[in-house]
């Protein structure tokens, strides 16, 4: 599979994308068995950029335990911005938000770095 340098990230991706978002949803994706399958096949025909997201309900935990052992192996890419909890500083794009946020992402994949990493939703609320 072809790959393509990222902007000036100096991350070589190729150019087609794993999207993860249906993994560990049974009733409208796949089950984690196949998902775990899937992430194999796909690296094993040259892919390398996983796109999963902390909303993707248990994508995050299954595409770590499939990429525990071929870390070295793929570019993940992760988002962020979900709610998680009541307060001002619980969502979107606040220093806060962002920072627990990417540590629960961290937790859940497995690894102690993310290779892309950004908003998924507006935030409207919070200043750049």
């Amino acid at each position: 599979m072809e790959t393509r340098q990222l902007g000036r990230s100096g991350l070589y991706v190729s150019e087609f994308a794993l999207g993860a978002m249906t993994f560990g949803m049974p009733d409208w994706g796949c089950d984690e068995e196949t998902a775990i399958r899937l992430i194999d096949r796909y690296l094993d025909a040259g892919g390398n950029f996983v796109d999963t997201a902390s909303g993707y309900l248990g994508s995050e935990e299954i595409c770590g335990r499939a990429l525990a052992r071929r870390r070295d192996e793929v570019v993940i890419g992760t988002k962020f911005g979900l709610p998680i909890g009541t307060g001002p500083h619980d969502k979107g794009a606040s220093r806060k938000h962002i920072r627990a946020a990417c540590e629960r992402s961290l937790r859940r994949l497995q690894t102690d770095y993310i290779d892309l990493y950004w908003l998924h939703v507006d935030d409207t609320a919070t200043p750049l």
